[in-house]
Parts: C-alpha cells; sequence; structure tokens
C-alpha cells in the first residue's frame, strides 16, 4: 500500500493506494499547535478504524505548504507505518517541466495537481484548485506548467467579510434559487458562490486568450463541491492531487532503479 498526503493550509488529505486503487481516504484539520504523539494517535486510529495492519503501508509521498508540520507528518508516519517517506521538493523527479520565474517558489501541491492532471486528462489544461486560495494552473500544449493565478479562497473570502460587517452572519455555501438575494443569507451566499463561480469562468477565458488555444477545464480541492454544480463545462475530480503525488512517487522508484 502507498500513503499519499497533501498537506494543506487548511486540511491534510489523506488517500491509501491498492496498486492502481484509491481504497480509503480521510482528512484532518491542520494544525500546528498538535503534537507529534496526538497525529501518531490520529494515523494509528484511522488504520486501525480501516483494519489497516501497520505492515501493509509500504511508502508514503508527502506534499507540503507548511513546513512546520512536514517533519511532524513524516515522524508519525515513520512511528505508525515503519516506513520511510518521500518529501515532495527541489530535486525529486517530477516530469513536469515548469515555466515560470522562479520554480523554486512553486508549491509543491500545485506540482501534484498538475502531473495529476495531465496524467489522467492529457493536455492542454486550466486546472482550478479551490483550497484557502482557489490557484487557477495553466498547463499548455507541451504539458509544461507556465503559471497561475491566486484568488482568496471561499472560507477566507467570506471570513473577511463577516469579520468587518457587524450584521452579517456566518453562512452556510449554499447556492441560493436566485442571484439576487432577498435577505442577508442569500445575499452573502449568492456573492460567495455565483461570484466566484463567474470569477472562475472570467480567469479561465483570459487565460485561455493568453494561450491562444483552448483547453480542458478541471475542478479540484476541497471547496470544489460548493460550485461544481454552477461550472457545468468544468471536469470535477476530487482526487487529483493524490493521482499525481502516486505518479510522481512512481516515477522516482522507477529512476531509483534504473540507478542500481
Amino acid at each position: 500500500m502507498l500513503l499519499t498526503i497533501d498537506i494543506g493550509n487548511t486540511l491534510i488529505s489523506i488517500a491509501v493506494y491498492e496498486k492502481e486503487e484509491i481504497l480509503y481516504t480521510f482528512e484532518t484539520k491542520s494544525d500546528v499547535d498538535k503534537s507529534l504523539d496526538e497525529y501518531v494517535t490520529l494515523f494509528t486510529s484511522f488504520c486501525e478504524f480501516k483494519k489497516i495492519g501497520n505492515k501493509q503501508i509500504k511508502s508514503a509521498i508527502i506534499a507540503s505548504v507548511v513546513p512546520l508540520l512536514t517533519k511532524v507528518i513524516e515522524k508519525a508516519i515513520k512511528t505508525v507505518c515503519k516506513t520511510d517517506t518521500l518529501i515532495l521538493g527541489p530535486g525529486i523527479k517530477t516530469g513536469l517541466p515548469v515555466l515560470i520565474d522562479h520554480p523554486l517558489e512553486l508549491g509543491s501541491d500545485l506540482v501534484a495537481v498538475s502531473v495529476g492532471g495531465i496524467s489522467k486528462y492529457g493536455k492542454p489544461l486550466i486546472i482550478v484548485d479551490l483550497g484557502t486560495a482557489i490557484k487557477v494552473i495553466a498547463i499548455n500544449k507541451q504539458g509544461a506548467f507556465v503559471g497561475t493565478a491566486f484568488h482568496p479562497g471561499l472560507y477566507v473570502g467570506v471570513d473577511a467579510l463577516i469579520s468587518r460587517a457587524a450584521q452579517l452572519l456566518s453562512i452556510s455555501l449554499t447556492p441560493p434559487k436566485k442571484v439576487i438575494g432577498k435577505n442577508t443569507l442569500d445575499a452573502t451566499n449568492s456573492g460567495a458562490l455565483y461570484g466566484a463561480s463567474e470569477m472562475i469562468k472570467g480567469l479561465v477565458k483570459l487565460f485561455e486568450k493568453e494561450l491562444g488555444y483552448e483547453t480542458k477545464h478541471l475542478l479540484t480541492g476541497g471547496d470544489a463541491l460548493y460550485v461544481k454544480d454552477l461550472l457545468p463545462s468544468f471536469t470535477y475530480d476530487a482526487k487529483l492531487v493524490h493521482i499525481g503525488l502516486k505518479e510522481i512517487f512512481e516515477k522516482n522508484e522507477r529512476a531509483k532503479n534504473d540507478d542500481k
């Protein structure tokens, strides 16, 4: 079995692969205040609940944008599963050409999502990844990462609005039946969800204009569920980051074997 772990600013997403199939997935909040022992307990409970023996997990790979958690999770996996972990970063083979000003600045999550998208859907692509931030990613006809655009995520935007407006309450991120809200809840939901979906459509058009051709459109990330029904022309795939991590892990294993 292979563990693929995506450590984001809001959530840690975990998948358990058996050959080509994802058997289990698990999400927990990214919490830098949790101790190593707490994460060991969390992984142990997950394995016990899914009846996964600690010797069944042979390998693991991590993509992380939270450096404080990377080593903690790596040590937790070592403790529970007795296996080493590949950390996605500089020096790791990905097969993804990166054509941006400062390639080392590119987040490992964006690398993994891009590799997963190309692997499953081909190229060219525009991938919209909705998490703490909304990331719009451009993959050109040659399969190279050529750039991205960042926008505040759904919850980041709503939380910022609520924190500065005394009469606004927390919302459910449920699309109202009409775009024109007749009450505070519907008005806030409408702005958050219809506003985000139209922003995404607009950015995709601008991306394709700069690329000079149309692309396939993919939607992924933890918050994509809230807008996928508003973006019917997009293919929704919640597992892109894990698909990419598996591809990268296998590429590095093949390279290691070739060097022997």
